[in-house]
């Protein structure tokens, strides 16, 4: 079991304190499992990541202040996803890159403003028929408010190469609403 002493020791008040070990009892085992499932069994790899994901929740623990417990555990599966992919792609991929140097400008800049004009349901079907790696950079960016700058630091990449996966992510749903 992950030592959580050293998370409660970056937030700031009693509060954060108590609604962090809350967070963390409500939502340690779900963690676990998302990572065992992701990390093909491997316990080792599986509680690294839940230490990381837990670690990235307590820096970030201000965007889950004013969520309700729905949204919080939503929140939390998508960082660990979001890990747990990331792992999984260092772990068992060898020729995986931290930075994103295999999209090519193929995918021409999608204004935001073309999002503003779909059905709030037809979005979310589009979004959930991505990759789950392009679902947790959009969910992380445009539902938690996440910054590229932030999202890069979670997942330990440059900022540039999150704004470009957030751009070839945006293509494919522009493609996908499209059709």
């Amino acid at each position: 079991m992950i030592n959580i002493i050293p998370f409660l020791d970056l937030l700031d008040t009693e509060e954060e304190k108590n609604k962090f070990e809350e967070l963390y009892s409500k939502y340690c085992n779900l963690v676990m499992y998302i990572c065992l499932e992701k990390l093909n069994n491997n316990f080792a790899l599986a509680e690294e990541c839940t230490q990381e994901v837990f670690l990235q929740i307590a820096l970030n623990f201000k965007k889950f202040l004013s969520q309700s417990v729905a949204e919080s555990k939503k929140h939390v599966c998508t960082i660990a996803r979001g890990h747990a992919i990331n792992m999984y792609k260092k772990e068992f991929n060898p020729k995986f890159h931290t930075d994103i140097d295999i999209y090519n400008d193929d995918f021409a800049f999608v204004d935001n403003s073309f999002f503003e004009t779909v059905n709030t349901n037809e979005l979310r079907d589009a979004i959930n028929r991505l990759s789950e790696e392009d679902a947790v950079y959009i969910y992380l960016t445009y539902v938690y408010g996440y910054t590229s700058k932030e999202i890069g630091k979670m997942f330990n990449v440059s900022a540039d190469s999150v704004r470009k996966h957030l751009q070839f992510s945006r293509a494919k749903l522009k493609k996908q609403l499209s059709e």
